[in-house]
């Protein structure tokens, strides 16, 4: 049924999530008795999961899905990087509600931490084991781990109620860390009860197989954008005299969009594809290109000729950012 109507990797994408749904025994949320309703959740999640390909609003909407699902009052999610624990996102509906945006957005800066077992997040990430703590300030003292209150004490928020993720790809690679805070009934603070567990393993599993391939899509576009630029710097060097040229013009071009209220990814756009504004000098002899003094009329039309060579480089791409860069020579 769903290979007639979703594209393979969505089926892909879900069937994680489902299985270890299925594998959990459980087939209900937080307070809900319909089996259906559970599976349409976790398949809507699914699918909206495969259509967010920028990295950092994927991690947010991860959490905000995993913060509604289990009703919990805030979250953090942690990506691995190396032996690091990279803190990304973190939301609190309570603060954000009395503290405002811009204020929580300064609270929250993106940092680096050791996996170690001694941190809540770090156990998780070590060890793969899900964590449910129904009070941080009463984890058992022999526990390797424990809380630390810095943010509590920076904020004036009470953590209490705690479930901890690892973000596990089907390979057993953990992606990430989830953690969920003070879950709520009723507008109370309590324990995260076991169809919260539950239901957050099987929207972690299908959020670490997002997250890994947002990100080679960033890596890839990252490359890609590289490589523009180095073709751009390619043309320039060739004329020493213009060098930082084509920084100033893309800059220059961003501005004026900007001004001009453009849509912020059409600005980028422009100030990548204005990279290559001067590429066709890569077609003009050095001779011409170099010439200390004036030019003559002739190696003039010489000269002129590099917006032609430029869009005879640029020409038969079906990228979007290089048949505008065409555009822009």
């Amino acid at each position: 049924f769903l290979s007639f109507y979703l594209p393979r990797s969505i089926i892909s994408l879900i069937s994680v999530g489902i299985a270890d749904f299925k594998k959990q025994r459980i087939l209900h949320p937080v307070e809900r008795s319909s089996n259906s309703e559970a599976f349409e959740d976790l398949l809507n999640v699914g699918i909206a999961l495969s259509s967010i390909h920028d990295l950092q609003k994927l991690l947010g909407f991860i959490l905000t899905e995993a913060r509604r699902l289990t009703r919990a009052d805030a979250g953090t999610l942690y990506l691995v990087k190396e032996n690091k624990l990279v803190f990304k996102v973190s939301q609190c509906q309570s603060l954000t509600e009395r503290l405002g945006d811009p204020i929580m957005e300064e609270q929250y800066q993106s940092f680096e931490m050791p996996i170690s077992p001694k941190s809540i997040a770090g156990y998780v990430a070590l060890t793969r084991e899900v964590l449910n703590i129904p009070d941080v300030r009463r984890i058992p003292a022999g526990s390797p781990y424990h809380y630390n209150p810095f943010w509590d004490e920076r904020t004036g928020y009470e953590t209490r109620s705690m479930l901890v993720i690892p973000m596990r790809k089907k390979d057993g690679k953990i992606v990430g860390v989830l953690q969920l805070i003070n879950a709520l009934n009723k507008g109370r603070v309590a324990r995260f009860p076991g169809g919260s567990e539950k239901v957050a393993t099987s929207l972690a599993s299908q959020a670490a197989v997002s997250i890994e391939n947002a990100a080679l899509t960033q890596e890839l576009q990252q490359a890609h954008l590289d490589t523009i630029f180095r073709l751009g710097v390619a043309a320039e060097y060739r004329d020493k005299e213009t060098a930082n040229h084509i920084k100033r013009m893309s800059h220059f071009s961003a501005l004026i969009a900007e001004s001009l209220k453009w849509p912020k990814e059409e600005v980028e756009r422009l100030f990548w594809s204005s990279l290559m504004h001067d590429v066709g000098k890569l077609g003009i002899p050095d001779a011409i290109l170099q010439k200390p003094g004036p030019l003559t009329p002739e190696e003039r039309q010489v000269m002129e000729l590099h917006s032609i060579i430029g869009g005879n480089i640029l020409k038969g791409s079906d990228a979007r950012l290089l048949k505008q860069a065409r555009l822009v020579r």
